[in-house]
């Protein structure tokens, strides 16, 4: 879930409305992914929001649809998400520029990412910037002697022995150069 969960919330109720406008709250509840009983608070507590209107078409039978009021929440939530985010990439490309800086002044020529990584494009941008050598490789399947001048960056998915070997290579990890700390 997001950071946001009611923005989540609002935005799933949203994808099931538009998908089937006359969704009962057991298909709200499947796209949810909650029980029907939590859906039913959900959808009661966005309805005295004024975010989703809830119009009883007989006993058994409710129609809910997402208010203007529920829509320019979902707006208001998601813009402000979005200015996070990007400020979150803001610092974490400044981060990597510092990383790849401080090991161009060290003398390294190359940069390579060992793995994936979600910010691959912040690393070889900077590498590239810095007017270094980028190559994005596998996690070596055994230990070899790191190239000489080159900073590696251990990329969010290296399993931990090879994370450790890569370490003791002096490479980095991502959060690292990121300047972040090490998600669990």
């Amino acid at each position: 879930m997001t950071a946001e969960p009611e923005l989540q919330l609002l935005s799933n109720i949203q994808t099931a409305l538009t998908a089937n406008p006359e969704a009962k709250q057991r298909e709200i509840a499947a796209e949810l992914g909650l029980s029907l009983g939590m859906t039913n608070i959900v959808l009661r507590r966005f309805a005295n929001r004024g975010w989703i209107l809830a119009k009883r078409l007989s006993a058994r039978n409710i129609r809910y649809a997402l208010t203007p009021e529920g829509m320019n929440e979902i707006a208001h939530r998601s813009y402000r998400c979005l200015r996070r985010t990007f400020a979150e990439v803001r610092e974490c490309r400044a981060a990597v520029e510092r990383c790849v800086m401080q090991a161009k002044a060290r003398g390294c020529t190359r940069v390579c990412l060992y793995g994936e990584s979600d910010i691959a494009f912040i690393i070889e941008w900077a590498a590239r910037s810095a007017g270094l050598e980028f190559a994005q490789l596998p996690v070596p399947e055994r230990a070899a002697e790191a190239p000489a001048g080159t900073l590696g960056i251990t990329g969010e998915g290296t399993d931990g022995a090879a994370a450790e070997w890569l370490a003791a290579q002096g490479c980095v990890s991502v959060y690292e150069a990121a300047g972040r700390e090490e998600k669990e």
